[in-house]
């Protein structure tokens, strides 16, 4: 397991400009740009969101979610933090931190019914795994899941899954997409969004051991007998 050094400062309230540079005793001083600087937002603060510059962070941790009697994640609505975050800061990485603060005896009870009681552990895990997959934490659109069978990033917004449509260098029309690493990669064509879809492409894949994605294109025929014609593209992730 690679470790890696990182430092970490915790701000909550961040009083100066998204300039790259800092005045200290009238000497201008350049922040290292392989700085991480990780902001922590704690749930009761989270009215003073407005205030914070994104601009200034690598990495931003709220806190926190905690479940209810039913197993359910709690947290008070953050939309409007990450709609606010990405706006200053397309790059920032989001975090959500559960199982802390300063829990209620109730609170801490429901922990402990969930993490000492065997039976029961199946519950958070499976609400963890939904909470991350419906919040699409880089706002790209696509949950962190399906992000996760394409290969893409779930932290990075401008890192998802696309299919275009481009003329290619011989005046021809070409299915455009990028494969990553680890995954096959199959284009289907159908008269309606409903179906049937017919492949017309094999399989493409991109092992493991290759180049981190490639793009690909895949030349199609356009028929003017057809008014449209709709396109997707299906992904699985390969065997690790």
């Amino acid at each position: 397991m690679k470790l890696y050094k990182f430092y970490a400062v915790l701000i909550l309230l961040l009083m100066f400009s998204c300039s790259k540079e800092k005045m200290i005793d009238n000497e201008v001083v350049n922040i290292n740009p392989n700085a991480r600087v990780v902001g922590y937002l704690p749930e009761y603060r989270f009215n003073t969101s407005n205030q914070l510059e994104y601009c200034k962070l690598t990495h931003l941790n709220l806190a926190f979610a905690n479940p209810d009697s039913s197993g359910k994640l709690i947290i008070n609505d953050f939309s409007h933090i990450l709609t606010k975050a990405r706006n200053q800061n397309s790059e920032i990485k989001i975090y959500i931190s559960i199982g802390g603060g300063s829990l209620s005896e109730l609170q801490s009870s429901i922990w402990s019914d969930l993490i000492d009681n065997s039976e029961n552990r199946s519950v958070i895990i499976k609400e963890i795994v939904d909470f991350v997959t419906k919040n699409d934490l880089d706002g790209d659109g696509a949950n962190n899941f399906n992000e996760y069978l394409a290969g893409t990033n779930p932290n990075n917004p401008e890192n998802y899954l696309q299919l275009r449509l481009e003329l290619g260098h011989s005046k021809k029309n070409e299915i455009v997409f990028t494969m990553q690493n680890g995954r096959s990669y199959m284009v289907e064509i159908a008269d309606s969004p409903k179906g049937p879809w017919t492949a017309i492409s094999t399989n493409s894949f991109l092992l493991a051991t290759e180049d981190n994605e490639e793009i690909k294109r895949i030349p199609i025929n356009a028929n003017s007998n057809k008014n449209r014609s709709f396109y997707r593209l299906k992904v699985q992730r390969l065997a690790d």
